[in-house]
């Protein structure tokens, strides 16, 4: 890699410009759900893909941080959307479960996120959206095992089977 390295050409500068550009696209994509920020659609999503998880699960299936999981537990909970139980060993944690409202919102989120997808990679043929994807998988990888100095990422939370890479489904 050249020392010369621009800022257009510098990978996390073009991730986040390219996240920007997605996710700012989002709010109208999901209008009728003003009352829901991005990281409680994406709790609400993970728990319709993964069913009931402890909020440290959450934590480390979106990258979201602990304060913004718990916000939005909290938030959910109090409109009926999730349901918190006590975590066994964790006093200050709770597992997280859709009730039947937030089950039917999964839903209803799921299809308007498979809808804006599609809008996002109309660019790409759909084998380009393969590529894509397993790249940004291999990305994130490479980048939590730098983080933590080349070896195995340490899974607190994640039920026995759960693996980072599972991908949501939608």
């Amino acid at each position: 890699m050249s020392e010369s390295l621009t800022l257009d050409d510098y990978l996390p500068f073009r991730l986040a410009v390219a996240n920007e550009a997605v996710c700012s696209r989002m709010p109208p994509h999901f209008a009728e759900f003003r009352n829901l920020a991005p990281a409680d659609i994406w709790v609400v999503l993970t728990l319709r893909t993964h069913g009931p998880l402890a909020q440290g699960a959450i934590v480390e299936l979106t990258r979201l941080g602990k304060v913004k999981v718990s916000r939005s537990a909290q938030l959910l909970a109090k409109q009926r959307l999730v349901r918190r139980s006590p975590h066994d060993t964790d006093a200050r944690s709770h597992y997280l479960s859709l009730t039947p409202e937030g089950e039917l919102l999964g839903n209803e989120l799921g299809g308007r996120a498979c809808e804006f997808q599609d809008l996002v990679l109309k660019a790409l043929s759909p084998e380009e959206t393969d590529v894509f994807c397993e790249l940004l998988r291999r990305l994130e990888l490479s980048a939590e095992q730098a983080r933590i100095g080349g070896g195995a990422a340490k899974r607190r939370f994640l039920p026995a089977g759960s693996e980072r890479a599972q991908p949501l489904r939608i």
